[in-house]
């Protein structure tokens, strides 16, 4: 480390730096700070909040001071867990249905009033969400579940991060193409249904859409 050299030769820290950098650029830079309390007992962090018991990182520090005999505070758990990639889930509120659903939901009734059952069976109905929680707080990697299913069986299921437009693509070009292949189902006369997702609506989407010759149901 530049300090200590500095203190063993006396040449200055910004020249020993600018030294190491020119002469010796592969060896590892030293992140600076003390070393963390969690670094060994990361793993066992994330398992106790991500576990089945709610929880919280104040329990948790409290739980791995005693065990440990080292002090650790709730905000180092919490730190801790965020750079390996768990955050809070707060699961959200489900409102009631307002005057403009009940309204939609009638419209919707109305309109399809007479289709037919072999109508409702070329429906292939698709959407993605993050996985329920009993919890009202749960401690989670955050990511979605896209899954899709018709009257012939069921698209495989995808779970990534995030849905993005590229990928909600790559998923119809080749899960759900597929899928149709595998039970023999003529593209055009399938109908897909979606919701409203702003990847859902994105111009590559309905290009592609439009290319394959695919009827969406929205």
């Amino acid at each position: 480390m530049p300090k200590e050299v500095h203190s063993q030769t006396g040449v200055s820290p910004g020249i020993i730096s600018r030294t190491r950098a020119m002469h010796c650029p592969e060896l590892p830079k030293h992140s600076g700070g003390h070393p963390s309390k969690l670094s060994p007992k990361i793993c066992h962090a994330t398992h106790l909040l991500t576990g089945p018991a709610p929880t919280t990182p104040c329990l948790v520090a409290q739980e791995l001071s005693s065990t440990n005999e080292v002090a650790v505070s709730s905000l180092t758990v919490h730190w801790a867990v965020q750079k390996a990639g768990v955050v809070l889930f707060v699961k959200p509120k489900k409102p009631a249905m307002t005057k403009e659903h009940i309204k939609a939901h009638y419209e919707f009734a109305m309109a399809h009033q007479h289709w037919t059952m072999d109508d409702w069976k070329r429906g292939w109905p698709g959407t993605s969400a993050p996985p329920d929680h009993q919890n009202p707080q749960a401690w989670m990697r955050p990511y979605l579940i896209w899954a899709c299913m018709g009257w012939e069986g069921l698209v495989h299921v995808q779970d990534r991060w995030a849905l993005t437009k590229e990928l909600y693509v790559e998923i119809l070009e080749d899960e759900f193409k597929q899928t149709l292949e595998y039970y023999g189902l003529d593209m055009e006369k399938v109908i897909f249904m979606q919701d409203n997702a702003s990847s859902h609506k994105a111009h590559i989407v309905q290009d592609w859409f439009q290319e394959s010759g695919l009827e969406v149901f929205e």
